[in-house]
């Protein structure tokens, strides 16, 4: 069965839709929206990074862990440069980034409690665009 006129069976469309979207979450938060990491060893074999908190940033974790999987899964599909791709752990007790927040983002890449408990001047300040941001849920075959 296909969809739309593109001739692509349903599932890769919505596939291809879904990595659209994903694309789109990760360019609108830029580079200074990612977190950055902290590496260190777990069970004093395996390499691992810590991915440091971003406490106005929504939760991202299940999308990145998509990306993260899909990367290692799929690695004909994409470029092998650079080092040899090591795990992220999200975890609540790993460290609070330094990085400020981003400016600038659909209210919906924000964090909610931490973006209520702004003051007026505060959220102001975050030049939160007028852009609408539908969020998605993305499911993945295991």
């Amino acid at each position: 069965m296909t969809s739309g006129d593109q001739g692509l069976p349903e599932e890769s469309a919505a596939d291809l839709a879904s990595w659209k979207w994903l694309h789109r979450l990760i360019k609108m938060f830029g580079k200074h929206g990612m977190s950055s990491e902290e590496s260190s060893v777990e069970n004093g074999v395996e390499n691992v990074l810590r991915v440091k908190q971003m406490n106005w940033q929504r939760n991202i974790d299940r999308k990145l862990d998509i990306i993260d999987r899909e990367c290692i899964l799929d690695c004909d599909i994409f470029v092998p440069q650079g080092s040899k791709p090591l795990s992220r752990k999200r975890a609540h007790d790993n460290p609070a980034t330094s990085r400020k927040q981003v400016t600038g983002l659909p209210v919906a890449l924000y964090n909610s409690p931490w973006f209520l408990q702004l003051t007026e001047r505060q959220a102001e300040a975050l030049q939160p665009s007028e852009e609408v941001f539908v969020w998605k849920k993305i499911a993945v075959a295991a």
